[in-house]
């Protein structure tokens, strides 16, 4: 009987987690997981063209159908707006594509998330300018944050998160 619960409950969950509604597609699922996505973020990245890293604070808010993004890193705050879309190709994944404007560019970030073990979202894409290709897109990594001020221990902690992604990044491009 506890097998037969585990596998009802896990037949719930899993599709939440994974980023599927249990109920199927539309606007009840995206208006879910944009809630669940809305949240204070550590974001960790690496610019476009570039081995500079980046560390800051991106802010998702979901209110009257939108969800809003603020981003703010090295002092400057880009405001812009996610979107749960369907990503090319056969598989139709979901993701959410953040687009923003700086420098009278427009820029996107298709997002991937999965769930934390305490089933909080972490997010990861490559940041694109709309419209251009590159060979060196920018890639951005964000970590759900628990509290709503950082403590001196947790920047400390995002500092040496930067420092281990840039070495790994630096690691993916040697390979590569």
């Amino acid at each position: 009987m506890q097998t037969i619960v585990q596998v009802m409950v896990m037949s719930a969950v899993l599709p939440v987690l994974v980023g599927q509604s249990a109920r199927g597609e539309g606007q009840d699922n995206r208006e879910d997981l944009s809630n669940y996505l809305a949240g204070r973020y550590i974001v960790i990245g690496r610019e476009m063209n570039s081995d500079k890293t980046s560390q800051g604070i991106v802010t998702f808010v979901y209110e009257k159908g939108r969800l809003s993004v603020t981003q703010k890193i090295r002092g400057r705050c880009v405001k812009g707006e996610g979107r749960i879309e369907h990503a090319p190709g056969p598989d139709k994944a979901d993701v959410l594509r953040v687009r923003f404007v700086q420098g009278q560019k427009g820029y996107e970030v298709p997002c991937r998330w999965q769930s934390d073990l305490d089933i909080y979202p972490g997010l990861s894409g490559y940041l694109y300018q709309s419209g251009k290709k590159t060979d060196a897109p920018g890639m951005e990594v964000l970590f759900r944050g628990h509290a709503q001020e950082w403590s001196t221990k947790a920047a400390m902690r995002a500092d040496i998160r930067v420092r281990l992604f840039a070495m790994s990044v630096r690691s993916a491009g040697d390979i590569l």
